[in-house]
Protein backbone atom coordinates (compact mmCIF):
# COMPACT_ATOMS: atom_id res chain seq x y z
CA UNK A 1 0.00 0.00 0.00
CA UNK A 2 1.42 3.62 -0.84
CA UNK A 3 1.38 6.00 1.25
CA UNK A 4 -0.59 8.98 1.29
CA UNK A 5 -1.07 12.58 2.28
CA UNK A 6 -3.93 14.37 3.23
CA UNK A 7 -3.94 18.39 2.07
CA UNK A 8 -6.90 20.43 3.23
CA UNK A 9 -6.73 24.29 2.61
CA UNK A 10 -8.85 26.16 5.24
CA UNK A 11 -9.06 29.95 6.38
CA UNK A 12 -9.29 30.41 10.06
CA UNK A 13 -11.70 32.96 12.21
CA UNK A 14 -10.10 36.08 12.78
CA UNK A 15 -8.54 36.27 16.40
CA UNK A 16 -8.68 32.86 16.57
CA UNK A 17 -5.18 31.58 14.88
CA UNK A 18 -3.19 31.33 18.15
CA UNK A 19 -6.34 28.87 19.69
CA UNK A 20 -5.69 27.21 16.13
CA UNK A 21 -2.18 26.34 16.89
CA UNK A 22 -2.20 25.87 20.50
CA UNK A 23 -5.11 23.09 20.14
CA UNK A 24 -3.46 21.03 17.32
CA UNK A 25 -1.19 18.98 19.39
CA UNK A 26 -3.91 17.68 21.42
CA UNK A 27 -6.09 17.19 18.37
CA UNK A 28 -3.26 15.68 16.59
CA UNK A 29 -2.84 13.11 19.14
CA UNK A 30 -6.53 12.53 19.56
CA UNK A 31 -7.28 11.81 16.27
CA UNK A 32 -4.27 9.28 16.26
CA UNK A 33 -5.34 7.46 19.19
CA UNK A 34 -8.51 6.83 17.15
CA UNK A 35 -6.81 6.38 13.77
CA UNK A 36 -3.06 4.69 14.20
CA UNK A 37 -1.32 5.33 10.80
CA UNK A 38 -0.53 9.01 11.04
CA UNK A 39 3.11 9.37 10.03
CA UNK A 40 3.48 12.92 9.99
CA UNK A 41 1.31 16.26 9.78
CA UNK A 42 2.10 20.22 9.46
CA UNK A 43 0.13 22.78 9.27
CA UNK A 44 1.39 25.98 7.19
CA UNK A 45 0.49 29.21 6.74
CA UNK A 46 -0.13 30.44 3.35
CA UNK A 47 0.17 33.66 1.15
CA UNK A 48 -3.81 35.42 1.26
CA UNK A 49 -4.69 34.23 4.72
CA UNK A 50 -4.87 30.72 3.40
CA UNK A 51 -3.85 27.91 5.84
CA UNK A 52 -2.53 24.35 4.63
CA UNK A 53 -3.17 21.31 7.01
CA UNK A 54 -1.04 18.37 5.40
CA UNK A 55 -1.08 14.72 7.31
CA UNK A 56 0.92 11.85 6.02
CA UNK A 57 -0.89 8.39 6.63
CA UNK A 58 0.34 5.22 5.92
CA UNK A 59 -2.54 4.37 3.08
CA UNK A 60 -4.97 6.62 1.26
CA UNK A 61 -7.64 3.82 3.38
CA UNK A 62 -6.53 5.07 6.50
CA UNK A 63 -6.83 8.69 5.42
CA UNK A 64 -10.62 8.29 4.15
CA UNK A 65 -11.73 6.54 7.52
CA UNK A 66 -9.52 9.49 9.77
CA UNK A 67 -10.88 12.45 7.59
CA UNK A 68 -14.89 10.76 7.72
CA UNK A 69 -14.76 10.19 11.80
CA UNK A 70 -12.47 13.02 12.93
CA UNK A 71 -15.89 16.03 13.37
CA UNK A 72 -16.98 13.17 15.95
CA UNK A 73 -13.82 12.93 18.00
CA UNK A 74 -14.60 16.01 20.44
CA UNK A 75 -10.70 16.89 20.41
CA UNK A 76 -11.10 17.35 16.57
CA UNK A 77 -14.18 19.11 16.67
CA UNK A 78 -13.05 21.63 19.04
CA UNK A 79 -10.37 22.08 16.61
CA UNK A 80 -12.11 22.42 13.47
CA UNK A 81 -14.56 25.33 15.12
CA UNK A 82 -11.32 27.57 14.71
CA UNK A 83 -11.60 27.41 11.33
CA UNK A 84 -13.37 29.67 8.99
CA UNK A 85 -14.01 28.24 5.46
CA UNK A 86 -12.57 24.92 4.35
CA UNK A 87 -11.67 25.74 0.39
CA UNK A 88 -10.47 22.38 -0.47
CA UNK A 89 -9.87 18.69 0.65
CA UNK A 90 -7.58 16.40 -1.23
CA UNK A 91 -6.05 13.04 -0.92
CA UNK A 92 -2.38 11.67 -2.80
CA UNK A 93 -1.01 8.73 -3.23
CA UNK A 94 2.60 9.29 -2.25
CA UNK A 95 4.80 7.70 -5.67
CA UNK A 96 8.63 8.82 -4.55
CA UNK A 97 9.47 9.90 -0.39
CA UNK A 98 13.08 11.06 0.45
Amino acid sequence: MAQAIEMVRFTVKPGEEAALIDGRPGMLLALSEQHPGMMSARLARMDGGLWLDMIVWESRELALAAAEDAPGIPAVAGWLSHIAEVLGVEHADVVVAA
